[in-house]
């Protein structure tokens, strides 16, 4: 069939001009509803101003912050999603790889829990003292 070589010669043929469609075609919509272009700038920064959109904007930022820090954490604590635990579980010398997979995922929930226990701890003893 020619795999991923055929795949990028055609890719690289194609991509240029599906680019070239898109930027007409939004062109194209520019010039034929050129009497809402000053509207819409108009509207866009009304309401960008408004509270509404600060508060929005910023409750916005703390769950994408939150969620950011979380995965960070939860990555570092334990790898889960980086590919490097499952190469030394793949190496471990067991007769059922069931029970190695077993291994992996209750060692995650070992650590995480470790990590909360000793972290709770951390804050009670450390930092109220």
């Amino acid at each position: 069939m020619g795999g991923v070589d055929r795949l990028a010669s055609v890719t690289e043929k194609l991509v240029p001009v599906m680019a070239a469609f898109f930027l007409i075609g939004g062109l194209g919509v520019l010039v034929v509803r050129f009497q809402y272009i000053p509207d819409t700038f108009g509207l866009i920064f009304k309401y960008a101003f408004r509270p509404q959109a600060i508060i929005g904007g910023g409750f916005g930022m703390a769950i994408k912050t939150a969620i950011s820090q979380g995965a960070k954490r939860g990555l570092f604590s334990n790898e889960a999603g980086m590919g490097s635990t499952p190469h030394a579980h793949a190496l471990a010398a067991v007769k059922n790889p069931h029970e190695q997979g077993c291994v992996a995922m209750v060692g995650v929930c070992y650590l995480f829990v470790l990590f909360c226990i000793v972290h709770n701890f951390w804050l009670e003893l450390i930092c109220k003292n």
